[in-house]
């Protein structure tokens, strides 16, 4: 790792969409967050079929 970078994890973007009645929906969040110093460089979604895939294949 870079001195001076960090990953986030669970990152919140929004609050989520205001509904009406004060309500919100849920909110948006990504998975990682690659920073660098104050400046946020790239956010990373993750599936958990990627995850799967990985576990399951041939050694």
């Amino acid at each position: 790792m870079v001195e001076g970078s960090k990953v986030l994890r669970d990152y919140p973007i929004t609050l989520g969409r205001i509904e009406g009645h004060g309500m919100r929906g849920k909110a948006l969040t990504a998975d990682y967050v690659l920073v660098y110093r104050t400046h946020k460089l790239a956010v990373i979604e993750t599936k958990a079929w990627d995850l799967l895939n990985l576990l399951q294949r041939p050694r």
